[in-house]
């Protein structure tokens, strides 16, 4: 009998997915292919270092959320919070971006089915119906160009065919936690027209209680949607259309508060003394150092008549035209695609009852994007070439209000206005060609020219004739060069190595988050050089998979977020994007599988990343000097175990168990030991019986040994007198029945 392994291989960048084994086949790890450099090639042979994951892996591995990658691939870091649960930063070796406002574009570009993902909000969503994701590590400027200066996140949808299939699956868990999803895929014409709908529900209670009305927080509540029509006239044309929806009504993301600053409660003109003296103490709401800050309780702004009591929730939807030709040994591609976001996102910044500082913001986004490839090879298949043009256009519109100690003062009540326009050309190619069999030189590079137009605004919400900035229009223009040089050898048969130098770049702007005339200069464009270095390796008949990727880079006028006390005579904190000075970061990355027995594989990763400025930063206001780039921990790895049985004819088990580390890890660039966490590990299990008749239980567990952690953090110390953090999924469990036909 034929079974299925679910291989919980997270974190590798090796061949490791889609194994089929039976127990008296050899015990060896079978190839992937994949599209990280828009052609078709086994990964174990692509020059970029990348971690594929197949359907398989991310149902083994519980990978249900686009977070839930930090602990798949090594050097990486996907995390959330900040008022709402779908707001996500992505780092890889040290290069992102944890700025959420409008104008501020990611520094890891996220794409679904090559389509790419504009904004931070909303980039954290639930994965259904997902044939695989490649994460691509390093800056892609030459084929991906917008934005991708630390890597690429490619999220790959199931594509309908002739094959006929029902996947449906519900799972509960602790919190009332419940995920039912479903897809059905139909051929409507035979060989030419075929369809696939998929749907998924996820709710719970959330982790947190609001002591404001006794309702759960931190929750998760959305639903989303994707349906695929495809038609293949002929053999050589290859047209689908994609429509997907979320819709998330989860309450807000809250933080915790986890320090304050001995000064300011001690100065007697500070906004923090003046508001205990008032009878508003916020220190109740401080966290004690190890306590759960779970149980403590959590307090959000939805009851904030000032704000107009606002809900939070972040609707999405988008649809794309993908089609290829081939003809004369050439392919054509071209993909079209809008997208529209619109978002309300809710803060409680002080994480306490007391309406000290408090802000809703709402967004809207659209966008429209057209991408053309043409590909080739000529010489005998010596000589192969990509060319291609892109267009994208957006338009970003966000307001803020703000209520800022309103028992306090009068004038602590703002409204902020940000619109923005943004219109992007690129033109790149990509060449490559065969020096002899076994070697091979590649180049290529990507023209990118890109146009910001910014208005935008901020006045007082109790007092309209006090304008803190007047309606200001302001434009700036970017553009770069990116090329990228590499030299493969394929060794041996079962041994590839690979040299690259290439340039990232990621646009300039303007800060979103403005409230003075001063902090609306224009930010300059973030580039990097990396160098890189890596060897891919299979031993004894493919038993063993061995993988070492090196690297170095030079990272310059990286763009980071800071607040400073306001200089308008308004109390509170003002937002601040401003160039660093440069950093370097040099790395390596181990990825490993063994497979001793055919029943038996075990696998792990191991990363290590030295990231840190080298210079002064903010005009020389600090010195950045050795300090270590946030969100980025020095070592990551991965330990996983998966084993497979036959318990009888009819019924296979599948036990995975992994295990993950992260050091220490800094959220801010002047590495504020208040919102610093330590290195901690993550405990998770599966274990599930699968029927030859296609229905499976099984049993899963996070963070079983419910360790307390921080995933992200804000320092106020200077501006508002505390810090606040926003923490981790405690311990996670329950059951999934599913049935695939």
């Amino acid at each position: 009998m034929k079974k299925s392994l679910l291989f919980c291989a997270v974190g590798i960048t090796i061949p490791t997915a889609a194994l089929a084994q039976t127990s008296d086949t050899p015990a060896a790890v079978e190839e992937v292919v994949v599209t990280a450099r828009r052609v078709a090639e086994p990964l174990q042979r692509t020059p970029v270092a990348v971690t594929a994951l197949s359907s398989e892996q991310l149902e083994a591995s519980q990978t249900t959320n686009v977070r839930d990658l930090t602990l798949s691939v090594p050097n990486l870091t996907l995390t959330g919070g900040r008022g709402a649960s779908s707001l996500g930063f992505a780092f890889i070796r040290g290069i992102g971006q944890s700025d959420e406002n409008p104008a501020t574009d990611p520094g890891v570009a996220q794409y679904v089915d090559d389509v790419y993902i504009g904004r931070t909000i909303g980039a954290l969503f639930d994965l259904n119906d997902i044939a695989s994701i490649e994460v691509l590590r390093g800056p892609q400027g030459t084929l991906y160009g917008k934005n991708a200066i630390g890597g690429a996140i490619k999220i790959n949808s199931r594509l309908p065919d002739n094959q006929s299939s029902i996947n449906t699956a519900i799972s509960y868990g602790n919190y009332n936690d419940v995920r039912a999803a479903a897809g059905i895929s139909q051929p409507l014409v035979q060989d030419k027209l075929y369809l696939r709908v998929s749907a998924q529900v996820h709710r719970n209670d959330g982790y947190m209680e609001n002591r404001l009305d006794g309702d759960r927080t931190n929750n998760a509540k959305d639903y989303s949607g994707r349906a695929i029509l495809r038609y293949t006239p002929t053999s050589s044309l290859d047209i689908w259309l994609s429509v997907d929806g979320t819709r998330d009504r989860a309450r807000p993301m809250n933080g915790r508060l986890v320090s304050l600053s001995a000064a300011a409660l001690a100065s007697p003109v500070s906004v923090l003394s003046r508001s205990i003296a008032r009878g508003i103490d916020i220190r109740p709401g401080l966290l004690a150092p190890g306590a759960d800050p779970y149980t403590g309780g959590s307090f959000d702004i939805e009851h904030d008549p000032v704000l107009g009591s606002p809900r939070p929730f972040v609707d999405v939807w988008g649809t794309s035209l993908h089609a290829a030709y081939e003809a004369g040994g050439m392919t054509l591609k071209s993909i079209t695609a809008y997208r529209r976001l619109s978002a309300m996102r809710l803060g409680d910044v002080d994480a306490t009852a007391a309406p000290y500082v408090q802000t809703s913001i709402s967004s809207a986004q659209h966008q429209f994007s057209q991408e053309l490839d043409l590909s080739g090879n000529a010489l005998s298949r010596r000589f192969d070439w990509l060319a291609g043009l892109y267009y994208f256009q957006e338009q970003s519109d966000g307001e803020t209000k703000a209520n800022l100690l309103a028992a306090i003062t009068p004038n602590g009540k703002t409204d902020r206005f940000f619109d923005q326009k943004t219109d992007s050309y690129a033109a790149f190619l990509s060449l490559g060609f065969k020096l002899t069999e076994a070697l091979r030189l590649s180049a290529g590079g990507r023209y990118t020219k890109e146009t910001k137009d910014v208005f935008t605004g901020t006045t007082v919400l109790n007092n309209p004739a006090v304008v803190l900035l007047k309606p200001t229009r302001r434009s700036a223009d970017f553009g770069d060069f990116s090329p990228r040089l590499g030299l493969d050898y394929q060794i041996t048969r079962d041994m590839f190595a690979y040299v690259s130098a290439a340039k990232g770049f990621k646009s300039g702007g303007f800060n979103g988050g403005a409230a003075l005339s001063q902090a609306l200069d224009p930010v300059n464009p973030e580039k990097v050089w990396s160098y890189e270095s890596g060897l891919r390796t299979q031993w004894l008949d493919h038993r063993v998979t061995l993988n070492l990727t090196g690297f170095f880079m030079d990272y310059r006028d990286i763009q980071e977020q800071v607040f400073a006390p306001r200089t308008d005579g308004v109390p509170g904190v003002a937002s601040l994007v401003l160039n660093a000075a440069r950093a370097h970061i040099k790395g390596l990355e181990l990825e490993t599988a063994i497979k001793p027995l055919s029943l038996l594989t075990l696998s792990g990763d191991l990363g290590y990343t030295d990231a840190h400025y080298t210079g002064r930063f903010f005009n020389g206001v600090a010195d950045l000097t050795h300090n270590q780039l946030p969100f980025t921990p020095r070592w990551t790895g991965r330990v996983n175990a998966h084993l497979v049985h036959d318990v009888s004819d009819h019924v296979t088990s599948a036990l995975d168990v992994g295990y993950s580390y992260r050091s220490r890890t800094f959220y801010d660039a002047t590495n504020t030991t208040a919102i610093a966490q330590s290195g901690y590990g993550l405990l998770e299990a599966r274990a599930a019986l699968t029927f030859n008749n296609g229905f499976q239980v099984a049993a899963f567990g996070k963070n079983l040994t419910n360790r307390v952690y921080q995933q992200n953090g804000v320092d106020f110390l200077s501006s508002l007198g505390f810090d606040i953090a926003y923490f981790g999924d405690p311990r996670t469990y329950g059951v999934e029945l599913s049935w695939k036909y």
